[in-house]
């Protein structure tokens, strides 16, 4: 019986994107051995850092509406800063902005009360996202397509992420992310 208790307590997490709250501390959904087999350091994340950033692989996705998702939290309180869900691959820009375009459109209702903006933004790696934001108070919502001018027409990736808006500056001034509209 014992040995039954202890491989539960250390099964494996699934997750979907829907579990994820901004807010909520992350051992409400991740052992700290997930978090340490999940974890990145490096580009500014990691235990030395403001934040840490989690990747979690195909194989603990309890759906496959995404091929991976990213998480990140405060080292200081543990709470969850920003989570994203990735697509992965598309031929080109025109295909993933007409994914990301539906996704917009599904997710309507549940926006109705933010600010909509329509938003290039390219970073300091030339990463560049077509981007549809739905801005609140306290947090934000985008639909974007991620690609690099290079593979605008081979391989562009769709991400929906959800973040603070105290993580959102965090991260533009650490990609000295550029913004237009």
């Amino acid at each position: 019986l014992v040995l039954i208790v202890c491989n539960v307590g250390f099964a494996a997490t699934l997750i979907s994107l829907n579990d994820l709250k901004l807010d909520e501390n992350i051992n409400n959904y991740f052992f700290n051995q997930e978090i340490s087999e999940f974890s990145y350091e490096g580009d500014g994340y990691g235990i030395g850092s403001n934040y840490s950033v989690l990747f979690i692989p195909p194989n603990k996705l309890k759906d496959k509406k995404y091929d991976s998702l990213t998480i990140a939290f405060s080292n200081n309180s543990k709470k969850i800063s920003y989570y994203a869900g990735f697509v992965e691959g598309f031929k080109n820009l025109n295909e993933c902005l007409n994914f990301r375009d539906k996704q917009v459109s599904k997710s309507k209702k549940e926006f109705l009360i933010h600010e909509r903006e329509n938003q290039t933004n390219k970073h300091s790696d030339g990463l560049i996202q077509q981007t549809v934001r739905f801005i609140s108070i306290k947090s934000s919502a985008a639909f974007s397509c991620d690609y690099f001018e290079e593979e605008k027409n081979s391989r562009v990736d769709f991400r929906f992420d959800v973040l603070t808006n105290k993580f959102n500056d965090w991260v533009v001034n650490l990609n000295d992310t550029k913004t237009t509209n």
